[in-house]
């Protein structure tokens, strides 16, 4: 696993790197496929570095901040293909503004399909020889795109998995940037993920085509999607790149329309069938006892407490780590969140943290 920080000196080596990275994709072609989508706009030529793909399902009213920060990307080699899953709002009229940049293609499904179908859509119509996805509530910084391209430039192998940090803006307004490092050598992305403590979120994520195309997105979830797109690339070979720079704005917040703003044991209890032997017993359990833990909590104390005390013996979570499972699981959600405020302010701002 490789971490790039990012020092002046670098920046014209890293755009140097990226300039290489453009010229080597030039050679990389295939025509789109567009499987039970309209696409709205022709492809062009050549074919570019990135293809970015955004799914949009009724957010005519606040997309265009996002599409923005994909077009003004120092990275000019991309597509951003918009993938509409069946908007009942008027989503043509929020891109019109952009109508007179090409590298805009929209895809539209004639029937709501879900986020993943929406992703994997983007995907088989992509032509770059990377992909890149961003939510259509989240932001890029302009540079986000050249720091990954420069970050993979030369790399030997077509499994490259490659993530900038992101800036999670948490309900309150306070903030705290993740991931800061990632997989240890030998370990698998999901118990980076679960025992670990670590953090994968989609619009950061930058991968090779292939890798994309043949992990794809779960299209049964309806959430964690995300998190066993990461550890099925994982579990396919996958090397894990970091670029250390918080490059991607991620708003967690709890609009009722983003599903990952809920929890529920049957969406979880879903997740775990579906990842199967991705998961190993350890990362199973983390999973349990960090998703499912506060809410069995609320519904059948003595299993949340079982979970707990089987969590600590395996070691998928730390001592600490139960004990701040256990304040999440009683506090009330507004005095927790206070608490957890205060205590991530303290240690950002601690001599020698950043």
């Amino acid at each position: 696993m490789a971490c790039l920080s990012t020092s002046p000196a670098l920046h014209i080596r890293r755009r140097a790197l990226a300039s290489e990275a453009v010229r080597a994709a030039a050679t990389y072609h295939r025509p789109a496929a567009t499987r039970g989508a309209v696409i709205a706009s022709p492809d062009q030529e050549p074919p570019p570095l990135v293809s970015v793909v955004m799914p949009v399902f009724n957010r005519a009213g606040i997309v265009a901040p996002s599409i923005r920060s994909v077009l003004a990307q120092t990275l000019r080699e991309l597509e951003l293909l918009v993938v509409d899953d069946a908007s009942a709002d008027d989503l043509e009229s929020a891109l019109a503004a952009f109508g007179g940049d090409a590298r805009l293609r929209v895809i539209r499904h004639e029937r709501n399909r879900g986020v993943s179908a929406a992703r994997n859509t983007g995907i088989e119509a992509a032509r770059g020889r990377f992909v890149a996805f961003l939510d259509s509530d989240d932001l890029w910084q302009p540079t986000k795109l050249e720091r990954q391209a420069a970050a993979v430039a030369g790399a030997e192998t077509a499994k490259i998995f490659c993530v900038t940090q992101t800036e999670v803006i948490q309900p309150g307004g306070w903030s705290r940037v993740r991931p800061e490092h990632g997989p240890r050598p030998g370990q698998s992305f999901a118990e980076y993920l679960y025992v670990d403590g670590g953090f994968a979120q989609t619009s950061s994520f930058f991968l090779t085509r292939p890798l994309a195309d043949a992990v794809r997105f779960r299209e049964g979830l309806r959430q964690y999607e995300d998190h066993l797109f990461f550890i099925e690339c994982g579990a396919a070979g996958a090397e894990y790149r970091l670029v250390l720079e918080p490059l991607v704005t991620w708003h967690n917040d709890e609009r009722p329309d983003r599903l990952s703003a809920e929890v529920s044991e049957h969406r979880a209890r879903q997740f775990l069938k579906a990842a199967g032997d991705a998961l190993s017993e350890r990362a199973r359990v983390a999973f349990e006892a960090n998703e499912l833990g506060p809410w069995l909590w609320r519904e059948r104390k003595r299993d949340a407490i079982a979970l707990l005390m089987r969590a600590v013996k395996t070691r998928a979570v730390s001592l600490p780590g139960a004990v701040k499972l256990a304040a999440r699981s009683t506090l009330p959600e507004g005095l927790y969140q206070g608490v957890r405020s205060r205590l991530t302010r303290s240690r950002a701002a601690a001599p020698g943290k950043s």
